[in-house]
């Protein structure tokens, strides 16, 4: 019998081994994603974007999923950091 061991998404730490990236070129810095995930995302008085926890808790997944998927201009993505 052969054992296939699926990769771990999260570090023994409890985060997520993936990045938060956001291309600053097509942000708009609307606040959408501080709106849902406001533990990772701040817009600040500058009017400027920034991403507080480039490697968050598991717990947050399926916000973060939700903030790529609203994020108006598409400037989020989640990418892989093994």
């Amino acid at each position: 019998m052969l054992l296939v061991r699926r990769p771990r998404r999260h570090g023994l730490d409890g985060r997520l081994r993936v990045k938060v990236v956001v291309d600053f070129d097509v942000c708009a810095s609307n606040a959408v994603c501080m709106g849902i995930v406001p533990e990772v995302f701040e817009v600040r008085d500058d009017g400027f974007l920034y991403v507080l926890d480039e490697h968050p808790p598991e717990a947050l997944r399926d916000r973060l999923r939700e903030a790529v998927r609203s994020c108006p201009t598409g400037a989020i993505t989640l990418v892989d950091d093994d």
